[in-house]
Order: C-alpha cells, then structure tokens, then sequence
C-alpha cells in the first residue's frame, strides 16, 4: 500500500449511511453486495434513495479492500482501547501492558497492523532464541539405510535403486511453527498492513519459510493444541496466530482486484469476551462451560448449543446466560423465548440476558418456573469495574442456594 491514495469509505457498526455513486463505484457496490450480503447490508441506487448506494453495518467491525482505490473502514462504536481489551480476553492474550504498539491504535486498520507487528517480533524472537524442534515420523527414498526399510515397497522393476526408508528426524518443521507460518502467510497475502508493519511481518515470514512448510490449519486446530515443558512459550503465539486465521480472508474477487478482508464479528466476540471474562473471575466454588452442547430429542437430531451454562459447587447448574450483542434496550420475545428454553432443558433456575450497554436492565420476571433477567456488560467505559457488577449480580442470584460471594480483588 506504498503511496496509496485508497479512497475511504467510513462506516460504523450498526449505523446506515448513503454514498454518491462517485463515491462507490458501481462494479464495487455489486460485488459488495455480493459478497458481504450478510454483513454490510446494500441497498442499490434507486429513486427512493435519491440515486444513491444504501450501506448498514450488521455488527461487523474492520477493512475491506474493495479495489485498488477503494476501501471500506467498519469502525466499532466501542472504544480501541476496549477492543483491544476484548481480545485479550476472548483470545488469551497478553500484549495489552507490554506494548506500545497496541495502545494508541485510532482505527481497525491500525489495530490490525500493530497486531500483526506483536505477533511477527516475537516470532524474530523466538528465532534468535531457536525454534522448538521436535521429532517426525519421514518417509523417504535413500542411498544408504536410515531407520527401517520398507521391505514391501522394494521392487526388481523400479528403476530407483534407492531404498525406502521410514525414520524420525528432530526439525523445526512440525505443527507449532507451521500454525504462525500459515497465520504469517494470511498476513501478508492480504496486502492489508502499511510500510512498516509490511516489513517485519515479511522478515518474521522469511524466517520460518526456509525451515517450515506452509501447511493450512482450521481454527479449531489451532485453539486444540497442548502443551507441554518445550513449547510452553508457543501458546501466546498460537493465540496471535488464531486471531489473523480466522479474521483474516478469505479472498474474494472484485473486478481485476483480489479482495483480503479483515473481518471481525462483533456479537462472536463480545460472546467470547463475557465468557472468558466471567470464567477468570468466578469466585471459587463456581464453574462455567461456554458453548455447551446437547439435544431435544431422544434421537439427538435436535440440537442447541448454550452460550454460558454456571455450575455451583455441587455442580448442578444454577444459571444460563445468552450475550446478545444488539443496540437495542429491551429483550426483544424471540430471546426471552431461546434463553427460558436453554434453562429449562438445563433444569436452571435463572436465564440471564447479557447486552453491551447498561441501559438493558430491567426487572426479573417469571417464565414458568424461570426468572428471567437482563444485564448490561457496558463497552464504553471501565470493562473491569462493569464487570465486577455484572459478575456481583449474577452470583448473587446464586446465594438462595446457601453460596456466598467472596470480596473481589484487583486482577
């Protein structure tokens, strides 16, 4: 992006907003809706729009590079600050107070960019330290016997004399470096980060090409892994890694121009981020599973899936809690309805709707035999002191069940 004279089009999540189809050629507007349908809701050019494209954002935060010349900016209306503290929770990171490069980030473009350069210095410094290397099964054609010789794929017909060998061999090619080399590899394929960050995503690339295979990994890989005495230092890495393979890209085309975005879902991280939040500050005796499965039927061909299911300490579950990321104030009847359910099959007797603003609450009310409450976890403010009352208020609903809440401490 050297030199760039991109356009840029600004758009807040959530907000609706018209743009001149000088503004947003119409090729680009087409793909747009293509494309992002389900994220950026498009509206064409017509007599009732005044002849102009119609852009909502449906909860997205990021860049899409739409062409050469032009970009979509989708802003959070959350503080940077506070996103950056959302995805230290939700992906286990560790970077907020041990760089600057992340704090002072004004745009998704710049945290994006100070990201990636986080994750590429540690990579240069895990290099300069060694690479972890372990041991690998290989399976190769030899001049002379390494291993074992596969006696069965031995043959008076091959032309190769060689044998076949099946050995191990202690390398740095394995899965720990393959995950940062395939998030470096999305990082860089994107074209997204300026000169600077450019530069030492692409030194930490050339680092690991020449040692280790690019190999694609699926987000569930990456968030699987173990470890253990010699790779222990890999986990800050692969949490790095995790954030760019699944908001980075795919591809897709616009015209002769190759779109990379970066694209982060909102509601997905605001989910991830109460539960990694209320997960770290339970007080003893209390249990949380996020994303807990199960079914309807006794077939198990209906399926549901829980956002945060709370265990006492007998381990009966007490509460469900369903994060709603939406603007609105009042629970709408459809998430009254999917929350009294999930309690219900789980035999709670509290649902609790969470939203990101304090203007949500509203008085318990009875479903059966299900009080129903909502709660605000507020973005825009201090995400620490919101959190330690919403966390007060949730286990408070737990002390009829003979529990006490311990003092809350400073992390």
């Amino acid at each position: 992006m050297k030199g760039s004279r991109r356009a840029t089009l600004v758009l807040e999540e959530f907000d609706e907003k018209k743009f001149s189809k000088a503004r947003l050629p119409t090729e680009l507007g087409h793909a747009l809706w293509k494309e992002y349908g389900r994220r950026i809701q498009v509206e064409f050019p017509s007599p009732k729009t005044g002849d102009r494209w119609v852009l909502k954002n449906l909860g997205y935060v990021g860049v899409l590079p739409l062409s050469r010349d032009h970009t979509l900016s989708l802003q959070p209306k959350v503080p940077i600050s506070n996103v950056f503290r959302m995805l230290e929770y939700a992906y286990r990171l560790d970077i907020f107070h041990k760089s600057d490069d992340v704090i002072g980030a004004e745009s998704m473009q710049e945290v994006y960019e100070s990201l990636a350069r986080v994750l590429a210095r540690r990579i240069c410094d895990r290099g300069r330290s060694g690479l972890h290397r372990c041991y690998v099964g290989r399976e190769q054609r030899l001049g002379v016997v390494r291993g074992r010789v596969d006696l069965r794929r031995l043959s008076a017909q091959h032309p190769d004399p060689r044998l076949f060998c099946q050995f191990e061999e202690r390398t740095p090619d394995h899965a720990d470096n393959q995950i940062l080399l395939y998030a470096l590899d999305r990082i860089v394929r994107s074209r997204l980060c300026r000169e600077q960050a450019r530069r030492e995503t692409r030194n930490a690339y050339r680092l690991l090409r020449g040692a280790v295979s690019l190999v694609t990994f699926a987000e569930r890989e990456i968030a699987s892994r173990t470890y253990h005495r010699l790779n222990q230092d890999y986990r800050g890495l692969h949490a790095l890694a995790r954030f760019f393979v699944v908001n980075t890209g795919p591809k897709h085309g616009a015209g002769d121009e190759a779109m990379t975005p970066f694209l982060m879902d909102m509601p997905r991280l605001f989910e991830e981020f109460v539960a990694a939040w209320l997960k770290e500050h339970l007080p003893s005796g209390f249990r949380l599973i996020a994303q807990e499965t199960g079914t309807y039927d006794s077939e198990n061909q209906i399926r549901y899936r829980v956002d945060i299911v709370l265990y006492d300490g007998s381990g009966r579950p007490f509460a469900v809690v369903d994060t709603k990321y939406k603007r609105e104030t009042g629970p709408a009847s459809d998430d009254i309805a999917q929350v009294v359910t999930y309690a219900t099959k789980k035999g709670c007797e509290d649902a609790i709707l969470v939203y990101p603003h304090g203007g949500s609450q509203t008085k318990p009310f009875a479903v059966g035999n299900v009080k129903v409450k909502t709660m605000g976890f507020p973005l825009d403010g201090d995400l620490k002191s919101d959190g330690q009352r919403l966390m007060e208020r949730i286990v408070r609903g737990a002390s009829r069940r003979a529990w006490t809440c311990p003092a809350f401490t400073d992390d």
